[in-house]
């Protein structure tokens, strides 16, 4: 039971990280950078957000590596134990 809760943990860290990955990329295409141009913001501004938003990015593709070695890990455990 324990081990089921750690791999639905494991789970939505994954997924959660994979989102907010994407989300990071999308946002700044999308949103920020056409934003910038509109309402003329400064070359500053705009490098200090950027740069906080790569740095999310890089963080939860990190964490999605991570969670994703340790689904795969996981995974004949639970062959193992019947589960599909």
């Amino acid at each position: 039971m324990l081990s089921d809760l750690f791999a639905a943990l494991v789970r939505g860290a994954h997924y959660a990280s994979a989102v907010s990955a994407f989300g990071c990329f999308v946002f700044l295409l999308a949103v920020a950078r056409p934003a910038w141009r509109t309402v003329g913001a400064t070359a500053e501004d705009a490098a200090l957000f950027e740069r906080f938003l790569l740095h999310l990015a890089a963080w939860s593709v990190a964490l999605a590596l991570t969670s994703g070695a340790w689904r795969v890990g996981l995974q004949p455990t639970d062959l193992i134990r019947g589960h599909p």
